[in-house]
Order: C-alpha cells, then structure tokens, then sequence
C-alpha cells in the first residue's frame, strides 16, 4: 500500500473514530429506553400495564383529554357523594357499584342510602354494598327524589311518597320531608376528588406510544427512525474499523 492510500485509509479511520464516539454518546440513552420499553412490551400482561394508568396534567393535555371535575356533592352526617355523568364518589372513595346520575344521599347510625331514578343502594357504613334494589322491587315505577322522614328514609316519584324504616319495607309517607339536594362542593371536598378524577391513559398505552415516537406526534416516529439509523450508522463504522484494524495488524505481521 502506498503512503497516499495508508494515509487517506487513517484519516477516514480517524474520522469514524471521531463520529462513532458522537453517535454512540447521542443514541445511548435511545437504545437504552428502546430495550427497557420492549422488555415491558413484552411482559405488558405479567405486569398488568393495561389496568395501571397515569394522570397527570402533561398527560391530560396530551392525549386531549378533559378534566370533568365535579362541581356539586350531596351531604348526609359526616358522608358525602359527588358524580360526573360516568362516575359516582362516596367519601373521596369510587363506588363498587356503578350509580350513574345519583338523586341524592341519606345516612344513618348503620346504613348509607343512595338513588339514582332506578336503582336504590343501601351501604354500610364503610360504604361497602348491602343490597341494591331496582325499580321493581320499590313501591314507585322511577324515583325522582330520595330524603329523610316519616321516621325513616323516603322516596318519591311526582305524585306518591314512600318511607321505610330498612330500605325493605315501605308503607306511605305524608307528613313533612327533608329532601337531599346537591351543594356546590368544599375546598376539602375538592381537594379530594380533584387527582381522583383526572382523566389519564393506561401505562401500556404510554410506553407504546413513547416506545414508536407516537408520543410525540406526527413527526415522533420518523425521529424514532432517525435514531435508529443513527445505529444502523453506528454500527457499520465500528464494523468498517473493525475490518480495518485486521488488516493493519495482518499487514505488520
């Protein structure tokens, strides 16, 4: 090999040298994340990363989505029950059993009472389920209101009111009712309720999502892709020098 070859062969070397460190400084971060989300791709069930959600407010603006902070709550004692059109909370607490569009609360030393204008619920006092009773079981076809009199829990439709003692056993109501009504909600109250009500987006969506450069909208997975030739890059040099650092020490022996 001529001095002019062996001397253009070491700058190019030289070069790669140069630029295989940059390129491999610049993805090292990338295809640590590329191999740590794969690996949670890859176990998303094991992991349950579908029912694990994050939410945050980044997140929220993000994917677009809005947050339905309720505004009102019904309060009976020391309970208190606030809604959206989807979900119902009882003392900051999701209930088991889904109430869309609830009607009121009434509570005692034992039960907790909820209605919505088909469904009755009667809870413990820790909120756990008792019974629910539809519509069918109750002395009224739709309940428009639920309070407290006539010695024990009334319900009401538009023209008849019924009060019960137990949830069970209704006879009818005549004299004066204290009807739940819903009160705009207290700073506690939305202190609360505001995290738990945040929308967000499983955790498997997300990883999926940062993993294909989705993430980052229409141009994420071309940068994705740009990274990954970058390895591709990277890859090709170390191996050029590779084949060039045998044949060096080839030619010396």
């Amino acid at each position: 090999m001529n001095p002019h070859t062996r001397s253009r062969a070491r700058r190019i070397s030289l070069l790669l040298h140069r630029w295989h460190r940059r390129i491999g400084v610049m993805i090292s971060v990338f295809v640590i994340w590329m191999a740590v989300s794969g690996w949670l791709l890859n176990h998303t069930a094991f992991l349950d990363l579908a029912h694990r959600s994050v939410t945050t407010h980044l997140i929220a603006l993000r994917y677009g989505l809005n947050e339905a902070l309720p505004t009102q709550a019904f309060n009976a004692d020391k309970h208190w029950l606030t809604f959206t059109d989807e979900s119902a909370w009882l003392d900051g607490k999701l209930l088991s059993t889904p109430l869309p569009q609830p009607l009121g609360l009434i509570a005692n030393a034992k039960t907790i009472y909820i209605a919505n204008a088909s469904t009755l619920l009667l809870l413990n006092d820790n909120g756990a389920l008792i019974d629910s009773e539809s519509t069918n079981l109750l002395p009224i076809p739709a309940i428009t209101r639920i309070g407290r009199g006539c010695n024990g829990i009334v319900i009401a439709d538009r023209q008849k009111q019924f009060a019960s003692s137990d949830g069970v056993n209704w006879e009818m109501c005549e004299g004066d009712v204290q009807w739940s009504n819903a009160q705009p909600l207290t700073e506690y109250q939305r202190t609360i309720i505001k995290p738990l009500v945040q929308p967000g987006v499983s955790l498997e969506r997300l990883i999926q999502d940062l993993h294909s450069g989705r993430f980052f909208g229409a141009w994420g997975p071309f940068f994705v892709d740009a990274f990954g030739l970058a390895f591709v890059l990277l890859a090709l040099s170390g191996l050029w020098m590779f084949s060039h650092q045998r044949k060096q020490r080839a030619h010396r022996h």
